[in-house]
């Protein structure tokens, strides 16, 4: 067992050995440390709606994905949203491969960004994408920059487009969605 941050999972971080983990804290806490591969438990299921029912811990902005790869293993996180509205973005990430999670009854306030490119190059594998976004929402949002653009493929986004709200905003690629 190795411990990051307080919590205990298994691996070494290794992309031969990646970090396993079961709990969503250890989740965020792994994908928050720069250039760790990171992978869920066999059938891991998160609903943030009993994770964090008042919306004041997990759902708001503020959230980084910088580890080098995060592969979901199918796990499946139900109801995440953004518990602020304006500029929140759900998660940042900084040169990261995300593949094979699943993304079901997310809501976007107004204004809110589920996935932003901060810098470099993102990709997001065989992810799947049900829910709603506001007024404004953006589910991927790279900042226009040729060299930070935002991959995603062989994905299904299923969402409730309201009030000028968007997919992609910025530099991107789409192919088998």
């Amino acid at each position: 067992l190795h411990r990051l941050g307080g919590g205990c999972m298994t691996g070494t971080g290794t992309q031969a050995d990646p970090y396993i983990v079961s709990e969503y804290a250890e989740f965020l806490t792994a994908i928050q440390t720069s250039g760790v591969y990171v992978k869920c438990a066999d059938n891991t299921v998160w609903d943030m709606n009993i994770i964090d029912p008042t919306g004041e811990k997990y759902h708001n902005d503020g959230k980084s994905i910088y580890c080098a790869e995060l592969d979901g293993n199918g796990a499946t996180i139900w109801n995440l949203h953004s518990a602020i509205s304006g500029s929140a973005i759900l998660f940042n990430i900084d040169r990261a491969i995300i593949k094979n999670l699943k993304f079901y009854n997310m809501n976007l306030t107004n204004g809110a960004t589920f996935f932003r490119v901060n810098s470099y190059y993102a990709q997001i594998i065989n992810c799947y994408f049900t829910g709603m976004l506001g007024k404004q929402a953006v589910l991927f949002w790279s900042s226009g920059s040729y060299y930070n653009p935002i991959s995603v493929s062989e994905s299904l986004v299923s969402v409730e487009l309201y009030g000028n709200s968007k997919l992609v905003n910025g530099v991107y690629s789409f192919d088998n969605n």
